[in-house]
């Protein structure tokens, strides 16, 4: 259930009143599928899993792949096809052509580190990103500096790139006013200072430094305050026994997957991201929109949106002891954030709805694929 998987859910949800739509999930569908589902969005789970161990099998993984997608876009007949995410570009683009269309577009979701690697694996994605990306339609682009990053390394090229950024759903954002029954709800004593951060639990999303920042708050105002880690993944078990070894986890919790998310922006007070990369991270513009002031590391795409000192704060990334710095600045003026947190509020929603990244995007379908 991440950012990029919410941005399709949106677009097909937004898209639904205009055209026909189908999801389809080259892997097991995961979490959004119920969530697809329940929205009335049509999804198609294919459940392919390939690895480079063997080559024969990822071979043969990869044919097989290649015809069920052949059959999906046979029967449905798209007019355009919509990719999103590293992983499904080969066997997206081998069977679109032969199944007879060759209207692709792409929409690259981060500045992925993987372009200064040099693991095979991820040399052998270098060549797969340039030479499919370039042949689909067009590319969509989340923000200016994933555009910058992805022609300056070759995956597109500048005529064939344009910019829509992501958007979020305003309506579903929960209002800060009902704090005090939400932290009564959720079991959160009404004088704690609350810190949220919604991501996925992966190493790039920088918890560890998180962590290590937390444990570096003095204790009197580590007892005042409470962290709410939103969001499931392989890193679960490692950063819960990191928390217990470095004492902080009497502050911490780890709350997994949720489906009220816009309920515990609301009861917090501070929303943190600590990523060593973004593009155009959802979650920071719904708590922005919620009217929460935001700590955030300086990368790419939460420049974009966070303006330091004017609507939250800006470290940099693997910085823990800079991050702590902030967040114990945070706890000892509750009152003076809350400026920024309206102004956070105040950019968000004059320019980003899902309405209006629905519409963006229809214009490129439009441009490149006579669909609008």
């Amino acid at each position: 259930m991440g950012g990029a998987e919410q941005v399709v859910r949106l677009l097909a949800r937004e898209m639904m009143n205009r055209h026909q739509v189908l999801v389809v999930s080259t892997g097991d569908g995961g979490a959004m599928q119920s969530v697809l589902k329940k929205d009335g969005i049509p999804v198609v789970v294919l459940g392919s899993k390939r690895s480079f161990v063997r080559p024969i099998t990822w071979l043969l993984s990869l044919a097989w792949s290649v015809a069920q997608l052949r059959r999906v876009f046979t029967d449905f007949r798209p007019d355009v096809i919509n990719m999103h995410l590293l992983g499904p570009e080969l066997e997206t683009l081998l069977a679109a052509r032969l199944a007879g269309i060759d209207k692709v577009v792409v929409t690259v979701h981060n500045t992925y580190p993987l372009f200064s690697s040099q693991r095979l694996s991820d040399r052998i994605r270098q060549l797969r990103l340039r030479s499919s990306y370039v042949r689909s339609r067009a590319v969509i682009a989340v923000s200016d500096e994933v555009r910058d990053w992805a022609v300056r390394h070759g995956i597109v090229r500048p005529d064939q790139v344009y910019v829509v950024p992501n958007g979020i759903d305003l309506s579903k954002i929960v209002d800060r006013k009902d704090q005090e029954n939400l932290r009564i709800k959720n079991v959160i004593p009404l004088e704690s200072f609350v810190f949220v951060s919604v991501a996925a639990l992966v190493p790039e999303k920088g918890h560890s430094v998180l962590l290590e920042a937390i444990a570096q708050i003095p204790e009197k105002a580590r007892d005042v305050s409470v962290f709410l880690l939103v969001g499931e993944g392989p890193e679960r078990q490692s950063l819960g026994a990191q928390a217990l070894a470095l004492g902080v986890q009497g502050c911490v919790r780890f709350l997994g997957l949720r489906n009220d998310v816009p309920e515990l922006l609301a009861l917090s007070d501070v929303f943190v991201i600590s990523s060593h990369y973004e593009g155009l991270s959802l979650a920071l513009m719904e708590a922005m929109a919620t009217g929460l002031p935001i700590v955030s590391t300086q990368v790419a795409g939460s420049t974009l949106l966070v303006k330091n000192g004017i609507n939250g704060f800006l470290v940099p990334p693997n910085d823990s002891t800079g991050l702590s710095k902030i967040l114990l600045y945070c706890i000892q003026h509750r009152d003076s954030i809350c400026e920024l947190g309206r102004a956070a509020r105040a950019m968000v929603m004059n320019e980003y709805s899902c309405k209006h990244m629905a519409q963006l995007t229809e214009a490129v379908f439009a441009i490149f694929v006579g669909v609008g």
